[in-house]
């Protein structure tokens, strides 16, 4: 269950690559796909956001797109 509105994400507390078939979800029908690409369908499963992974989803968007995270997210 996710938390509410407003509540701040914990602390990231693991540096954990996602599965493998993961797709973050962006917002606004756009994914994250693991290799960095920003699609608009996936095959992949699409994930929220969680502290286990945010430090491998912060690096995949810098090193693809150019941009932090936050500019990504819808």
């Amino acid at each position: 269950m996710p938390a509410p509105e407003g509540t701040p994400l914990p602390d990231p507390s693991a540096d954990l690559q996602p599965y493998p078939n993961d797709a973050l979800i962006l917002g606004a029908s756009l994914f994250l796909e693991m290799d960095g690409s920003v699609v608009t369908e996936t095959r992949s499963i699409p994930v929220d956001l969680n502290s286990q992974t945010l430090k491998y989803w912060e690096r995949v968007a810098l090193n693809r797109q150019g941009v932090p995270l936050q500019d990504l997210i819808v």
